[in-house]
């Protein structure tokens, strides 16, 4: 009966010493920002979105890292913004709705990060993606958006984009928006 208890302890032993804790690694969980676009493994964050009707039915739908505040003083103001990272989609659409759009909807897109806006002027920015761009590598073949959730206070919605050498250009944006009427209209 001993022998039979003490190989009972050894089974006890040996399964907790197998349980030990390097079971219970904690992968950290990494957060990509709601509001961005990515390029590659690159993630940009966006903090706000301007919607824009302008002449000829068309919608721009825009993005930025800087807060309304900045960009309400940029327009309101002329006070200039440094390290804007920019996104703008051109959709042959006014007014825009709950829908995904195609490539051959949009008239214009463009990603630029790194620029600065003075007087008005976005100057000196680095371009990731463009529409009849010099390096056509930066240019796509293929494009949608959709807008899952539009209203006066909110605008919710993905993109993807693939560039003529490969990258796959996603996003979103889910927030309120400055509703700006293109003074063209």
């Amino acid at each position: 009966m001993k022998i039979l208890k003490f190989l009972y302890l050894i089974v006890i032993v040996t399964f907790v010493v197998s349980c030990s804790s390097d079971d219970d690694t904690v992968i950290p969980f990494v957060t990509v920002p709601q509001n961005n676009v990515t390029v590659g493994e690159s993630v940009f964050e966006m903090k706000s979105a301007i919607i824009s009707s302008s002449i000829g039915d068309n919608t721009y739908i825009q993005l930025t890292n800087k807060t309304e505040t900045e960009l309400l003083a940029n327009m309101n103001d002329g006070t200039n913004l440094y390290d804007v990272d920019f996104m703008v989609i051109r959709l042959n659409q006014d007014p825009i709705g709950e829908t995904t759009y195609t490539f051959s909807d949009m008239l214009d897109y463009d990603f630029m990060i790194d620029g600065d806006v003075i007087y008005g002027e976005y100057e000196d920015g680095i371009t990731l993606l463009a529409e009849n761009h010099s390096d056509t590598n930066l240019e796509a073949v293929s494009g949608s958006v959709t807008i899952t959730y539009y209203a006066v206070d909110r605008i919710d919605l993905t993109f993807e984009f693939e560039r003529n050498d490969g990258t796959i250009i996603t996003g979103s944006y889910s927030g309120s928006f400055i509703d700006e009427v293109d003074s063209d209209n």
